[in-house]
């Protein structure tokens, strides 16, 4: 496991607090010393009106945020996994098919997603992340050449 003592102690910066190891893996995410501190505080029922009121503010805001002034945004609490599962169940029915374009780990998963719903899904182009892709439109300058 790599850390950074030096950095858990730099407060100043917000990039970690006295005392904690900064971890440098993939997750958990590092927590800022105000964000454990609200996650002391008491849990407020889903039916308590501060909570209901937070909710409220929240979805506006949302609307605002997505110019969409008269839709009804939906909170998912979960994990990326997740929101994938929300997206392809709303978009693919059985039968579709689906190209996947694989830049790393989660066309698997998003494969395995689309093969539970029945779509007929193909992971194509792989490609590692960053990695620059020419294309018959591109900018390339190979591409620009051709023209």
């Amino acid at each position: 496991m790599l850390t950074q003592p030096a950095l858990a102690t730099a407060t100043a910066t917000g990039r970690g607090a006295p005392g904690r190891t900064l971890l440098m893996i993939p997750g958990p995410t590092a927590i800022t010393a105000e964000v454990l501190a609200a996650g002391a505080r008491p849990v407020l029922s889903h039916s308590d009106p501060v909570f209901r009121d937070t909710v409220a503010e929240s979805l506006a805001r949302l609307r605002y945020l997505f110019d969409a002034p008269t839709s009804q945004p939906l909170v998912a609490t979960g994990s990326g996994t997740l929101a994938m599962e929300i997206g392809l169940a709303n978009l693919v029915e059985p039968g579709d098919r689906v190209l996947i374009l694989e830049t790393g780990v989660f066309a698997g998963r998003f494969k395995a997603i689309c093969d539970r719903g029945g779509a007929e899904a193909r992971v194509g182009l792989r490609r590692s992340a960053g990695r620059r892709t020419r294309t018959r439109c591109g900018s390339s300058s190979a591409a620009s050449s051709r023209r």
